[in-house]
């Protein structure tokens, strides 16, 4: 089958080549990938990959073989993700961990919302109750950034965003978000959860706003700096909590499938955006690598 693989040797990018079909386990079905994004984190593991791999986490498609262990059957249309391997003509997937697409949903909107959404989510479900409650989320402007200030809002939480690009302020209120600001001019007010997804010093500056009994859930940190809490900052506030998530463990607790599944409801229901802002065939990925930066919306590879 066609497939996307890495350079191998340091290299980050990526190119078509010919790769062998999946294998499938009892719980695995085999989907005809009709789309599938690209995320930050396969540029990541492109740069350490020893040789050729085929990436790709999101995918959206249709099962042409069905998992022994139940879930969607032939011919259904789905969306799901996969530690690696989406990028392909044909991807095996945990039935666990797809959930079939509601009617008049694309599959390069499907696509877009797996990896980005799940973690979003998960990150705000660390937190509790939403209603009523002040978000502070970082990043934005990015895929689980924008993610976190949907769900956030959708919750019932006065969300303030906060991107490096005011330009994207009109584009985040329309999201959900009350209040946009810079890393350098944020409301004094303290809040109760910050979702960091920018890390470095944007992470120091979320932090510092935090208040007492509050929670901060960092999802990533792109700039790879390590993550410091502002000078004196337990002293200065009562219990606070500060965790980490990852998609793919909170998956191995989580039922991914139907908490994809309310996602992609509530896409089709137009409660939330997919932002697939870039739909391009696979065989553009330099165009989609260069498009990566803008964060104006997810970039979608067509397959088939």
């Amino acid at each position: 089958m066609k497939a996307l693989v890495t350079l191998g040797a340091g290299q980050v990018g990526f190119r078509p080549a010919e790769v062998p079909d999946p294998m499938t386990g009892d719980r695995d079905l085999l989907v005809e990938v009709r789309a599938a994004s690209l995320n930050r984190g396969d540029l990541q593991h492109a740069a350490a990959a020893a040789g050729e791999i085929v990436r790709g986490y999101d995918f959206a498609g249709v099962v042409v073989r069905a998992s022994p262990a139940g879930g969607p059957p032939v011919g259904s249309r789905v969306a799901g993700l996969v530690p690696a391997g989406a990028w392909a003509e044909r991807v095996a997937a945990p039935v666990g961990s797809v959930a079939e697409l509601p009617s008049g949903l694309s599959f390069a909107d499907a696509a877009a919302v797996p990896v980005a959404g799940l973690t979003a989510l998960y990150a705000l479900r660390q937190a509790g109750q939403l209603l009523g409650r002040r978000v502070l989320v970082t990043g934005a402007s990015g895929g689980v950034g924008g993610w976190a200030v949907q769900l956030a809002a959708l919750g019932g939480a006065s969300v303030i965003a906060v991107t490096r690009d005011l330009a994207k302020a009109s584009a985040l209120r329309d999201l959900g978000a009350a209040a946009v600001a810079t890393p350098a001019d944020l409301p004094a007010e303290p809040v109760d959860v910050v979702v960091d997804t920018a890390g470095g010093d944007s992470f120091t500056v979320a932090m510092a706003r935090l208040g007492p009994g509050g929670i901060g859930i960092c999802v990533g940190n792109p700039t790879r700096l390590p993550l410091a809490l502002p000078a004196g900052f337990g002293e200065q506030r009562a219990a606070f909590r500060i965790t980490w998530i990852s998609v793919f463990d909170e998956l191995t607790r989580a039922a991914g499938g139907r908490d994809l599944g309310y996602l992609l409801d509530r896409v089709a229901a137009g409660e939330l955006s997919a932002r697939a802002g870039h739909i391009l065939s696979w065989t553009e990925v330099t165009r989609g690598l260069d498009y990566l930066s803008d964060s104006g919306g997810k970039v979608v590879f067509t397959f088939g």
